[in-house]
């Protein structure tokens, strides 16, 4: 959840990345990872649904 409120904030994976204390590398990974769970495509869909969802 923490990733997905910088990313609604408009951070980029970098910014993420610096503002999590880990790579970016590793934000691309957890952003890929949560995205194919729920066979999603695009980060503002992912963020539409984890908003329904809540």
């Amino acid at each position: 959840m923490e990733f997905l409120q910088y990313f609604a904030r408009g951070l980029s994976i970098v910014h993420t990345a610096e503002q999590a204390h880990l790579s970016k590398h590793k934000i691309a990974a957890h952003r890929r990872k949560m995205m194919s769970k729920v066979c999603i495509n695009s980060i503002t869909e992912l963020l539409a649904y984890a908003c329904a969802q809540d």
